[in-house]
Formats: C-alpha cells, structure tokens, sequence
C-alpha cells in the first residue's frame, strides 16, 4: 500500500513544482509554465505506457526463443515379458534467435486397464478438487536430463532431435508419452517456468510375430 500512495503523491506534487520552476526560475507565465509541463508530461506518459505495453504484453515476441515440438514414438519386444519403448523428440526452431537447451523431462504414463473406481477417483482428483486441473495419469517411468551450458544451441530455423528409451512390462497396452523442455529463459526455482511439450498417446500392440 505505501508504493501506490507514493506514486500518487509523485503524480501529484511532481507537476505542480515543475510549473513553480519554470515561472519563477525561467520567468514565464503560469500558463506557459503549465503548457509546457503538460507537453513534457504527456511525451513521459506515453514513453511509460509503451514500456508498460511492451513488458505486459509481451509485444516484439519474435526476439524471444520459441521451439515447435514433435515426436516420433515405437516399440519393440525385447523379451517375453517387455517392451522397449523408442522416443525421439523434434525441436525446430521457428523463432528469430538461438535457442539454447539446458533441462528437460521426459515421462511415459499408463493409459489403460484401469477398473472404473480407479478412473473415478482420478476424475475427482482433476476436476473436482483441483477444479479443473490435468488428469495425474500413473507414471510408469520418468526422466530428467540436463546438458551444460552451449551443448545444445539451435540456429533459428534449425532442427534438433533428442532420443530416450524406456523399457516397460509386456501386459501394459497403451501408454501417455510426454516430452517438455524447458525455456532457458525461464529461471529454475520457479513455480510456473515456460517451457516446449508435446504429448502422444501410443498403444503398445504387440506383433505376434515378434515372439516366434
């Protein structure tokens, strides 16, 4: 509260000793002192609206890094009881700077067999107590990566792709695959950092073929 009350008190007084100034120190009159910080005055609050325009709209977003995300999913039977889960994520960059890649996570949940008090329970969960959040699918395997400073730098209008595995049992049949990374603009530590993802849901039909 004491921030607002002193800006008003600037706004106020700030005008009123500006004219004080000008009629008594470069001897013009009331009016002309008060012309002329009206014009100043106006020329200021335009250059404050443009800057409060810019940072709380975000205008001129193409100097601001900005990743497409795409990812190829497939799978394999390594034995009788799992599945290799492939995952290769495509960044491209579409925007005017270098994007420079430091974290990011990559998760696979179930998204099948459940019994319908377990689907329940996760509806509730979401959109009853949370009132509207993402339904918390269970995670079947979850990874975290992090690449030194300059290891990962994509040129505007350039691609780069990232590949990861994940190894789960044969008797899972679909599964939610997420891949996100984060905006290196976007300091860690914080609770709503920006980041790039993409989310594909695959089923893990197994070729028969494959077991012979």
């Amino acid at each position: 509260m004491i921030a607002p009350a002193i800006g008003v008190i600037v706004v106020i007084v700030l005008p009123v000793v500006s004219v004080w100034w000008l009629n008594h120190l470069a001897q013009i009159s009331v009016w002309e002192a008060a012309g002329a910080v009206g014009g100043i005055g106006t020329l200021i609050l335009l250059g404050i609206g443009g800057i409060f325009a810019v940072y709380q709209f975000r205008l001129f977003r193409h100097h601001e890094p900005h990743l497409n995300v795409e990812q190829t999913v497939t799978h394999h039977q390594v034995s009788p009881n799992y599945v290799a889960i492939a995952v290769t994520a495509h960044l491209r960059n579409n925007s005017r700077v270098v994007v420079r890649i430091r974290e990011a996570l990559f998760r696979i949940q179930k998204f099948s067999g459940f019994e319908d008090t377990a689907i329940e329970t996760m509806f509730r969960h979401a959109f009853v107590f949370r009132s509207g959040s993402v339904i918390e699918w269970p995670t079947l395997q979850e990874v975290h990566r992090h690449w030194d400073p300059g290891e990962i730098a994509i040129e505007p209008g350039g691609i780069h792709s990232e590949s990861y595995e994940f190894i789960v049992a044969s008797d899972v049949e679909t599964i939610m695959v997420y891949s996100l990374f984060y905006n290196p603009n976007s300091p860690e530590g914080d609770n709503e950092r920006r980041a790039w993802h993409v989310t594909t849901v695959y089923s893990l039909e197994i070729d028969t073929e494959e077991l012979q």
